[in-house]
């Protein structure tokens, strides 16, 4: 059903022509790692390089680039240990990229429009257009993107409005939970009812009053009974609520981090939520074991999202749009403990400051903050993510897709609190790439570094399933490909990915094939590669189709969406 082709050109399978004879190609096998660096509250700067130590699955790694970064700008000279060292990079290697995620799953719609309301006082006051980019998607039953990566301050103002005049899951939730008050109100008036019952005793004959107090009585505990029941499904019904929304949100929030996958810059995303508590309050044997493999679920679904963004080098930094309360600040955390934590000085227990949230952006080079000083909570967002140290070291291994470690420490006497990705993954740009294709924001939030055309064609007649064949065409002008010389001409080596999204999010099909374009020597800059592909899709149902291209010697990458129904 695939098919390629350049105009002028001969495009074939992949061959080992390619691999036995083009140059191999210089990998740039350095690793990143941005830290931020506090002192009591205040970024910490005028550290050197030689202040800083870096291991790597416990062995020590030599810096060969360092970067101090102040207010976004590169403050420092970048020093090389040696002369193979990279060159210093460009500045769009700085460059903040911030997607702002509004978890409506858990937030009330108050507290959620409070937190709004001090973001756009601080874009209005703080943020100059074209310092950074900001985009924006909501967590409701998917996660939904309502703004791609602009420095447009007025789009990003249309964005946060369509938020505030969208209903919280959480309120929405609150409203049905009437329920509950109405089964409670019941049940008091079963109890009056008995209570009265044992009054009337007082000016009735025994024999009378027994009587009906034994129908009396009957009907009340027979009504308490299914009030109860009634309450106890009610309650295990909003647990696993509970369970599902916090599973909802990791998910979401990891495949916002996958999004960032293969993108340049200071990737972050801005999480407002409420710090949930994601483990289950049991109340028989049954629900401690289904809590039991809930919780373990949770703490793989956790790993796995810490490791996904470190993969990305995604920092999440979290606001607690509640604020302090039982939930990440306990009784036993001291006045000065919960003021240090406000003011962003504090790494104390997961059982003293948000739980499991603070240790998510703890791990992922990021920090969390509480809804009850929220505008200082936004300033201190800023200065963090602009002022921070970007350190490079080659490690000694290949890329080899497997999860590395990470501890950097400041060896410089002082206290300071250290904020960096714990590992990362040495994976190729393919890998990254294909990694981003299961994410449906990744069009939006990745950037094209080559130029692609992508259409989709009209579909066949439906067959008796329902179902429609639609063809989607993408096209690359063949002079952005890097061609090399083979033995006969030139040859260039191209990735091609697609993935088929339904109106969830979900996945419908994907995959990933690599074509082979060849030519004449001095023709390779004439006409398109454009490579084709069928795909079954339900009639009537909406659809977004991603494609991708990857340059295998430049490793640039073209990448398009359309949104689809038929």
């Amino acid at each position: 059903m695939r098919r390629s082709a350049i105009s002028g050109f001969v495009v074939l399978l992949a061959t080992s022509a390619f691999a036995q004879n083009i140059t191999e190609k210089i990998e740039v096998n350095l690793v990143n790692v941005d830290v931020t660096v506090t002192s009591r509250g205040n970024p910490a700067r005028g550290l050197t390089r030689d202040d800083f130590e870096v291991l790597e699955d416990g062995v020590p790694q030599p810096i060969t680039n360092f970067y101090a970064i102040e207010n976004a700008r590169e403050k420092t000279a970048p020093a090389a240990v040696t002369e193979t060292a990279a060159p210093a990079p460009p500045d769009e290697r700085f460059r903040r990229k911030v997607l702002v995620i509004i978890d409506n799953r858990h937030t009330t719609r108050h507290n959620r429009d409070v937190a709004l309301e001090k973001l756009e006082k601080f874009i209005d006051e703080r943020f100059t257009s074209g310092a950074y980019d900001w985009s924006v998607a909501m967590i409701s039953e998917r996660t939904y993107l309502l703004l791609p990566l602009t420095s447009d301050k007025a789009r990003l103002h249309e964005a946060l409005t369509l938020v505030r005049n969208s209903m919280s899951d959480s309120s929405m939730r609150r409203i049905a939970e009437l329920d509950d008050h109405v089964v409670h109100d019941m049940r008091a008036a079963a109890q009056m009812t008995d209570e009265r019952t044992s009054l009337g005793a007082q000016y009735v004959s025994d024999e009378t009053m027994t009587g009906i107090a034994r129908v009396e009585s009957g009907k009340a505990k027979e009504t308490v009974a299914r009030m109860d029941a009634t309450n106890n499904i009610l309650q295990t019904a909003k647990r696993f609520q509970q369970a599902a929304d916090v599973t909802i949100t990791y998910s979401a929030i990891r495949d916002a981090t996958r999004s960032f996958a293969n993108t340049p810059g200071r990737k972050i995303v801005l999480l407002l939520t409420s710090a949930f508590a994601d483990e289950e309050n049991a109340i028989n044997s049954r629900e401690q074991a289904l809590a039991a493999q809930h919780t373990q679920r949770l703490a793989s679904l956790r790993e796995r999202l810490i490791r996904e963004a470190n993969v990305s080098n995604a920092s999440l930094y979290i606001v607690d749009t509640e604020g302090l309360n039982t939930l990440n600040a306990t009784a036993s955390a001291g006045q000065d403990e919960a003021n240090a934590y406000v003011f962003g000085d504090f790494a104390g227990s997961a059982a003293s400051v948000g739980g499991p949230l603070y240790w998510i952006a703890q791990e992922t080079g990021g920090r969390m903050f509480t809804g009850n000083f929220i505008e200082r909570s936004f300033r201190d967002f800023d200065a963090a993510s602009s002022d921070f140290y970007s350190l490079a070291y080659r490690p000694n291994h290949p890329i080899d897709n497997k999860y590395h470690t990470i501890i950097v420490r400041v060896k410089k006497p002082g206290r300071y609190m250290l904020a960096y990705r714990t590992g990362y993954s040495a994976v190729a740009v393919e890998q990254q790439l294909s990694r981003a294709m299961t994410s449906a924001m990744a069009a939006e939030i990745q950037q094209s570094t080559m130029p692609l055309t992508m259409s989709v064609g009209a579909p066949s007649t439906p067959d008796p399933q329902g179902g429609v064949i639609v063809p989607v065409f993408a096209s690359v002008p063949s002079s952005q490909l890097q061609f090399v010389p083979v033995r006969k001409g030139v040859v260039a080596r191209i990735d091609f990915y697609m993935t088929v999204f339904d109106e969830r999010g979900r996945i419908v099909t994907t995959f990933r094939t690599v074509r082979e374009a060849r030519a004449n020597n001095g023709t390779e800059a004439e006409g398109n590669f454009v490579e084709s592909d069928k795909v079954r899709l339900r009639k009537g149902v909406p659809y977004r189709i991603v494609v991708a291209v990857h340059d295998q010697v430049s490793d640039a990458v073209g990448i398009k969406s359309q949104d689809v129904r038929f």
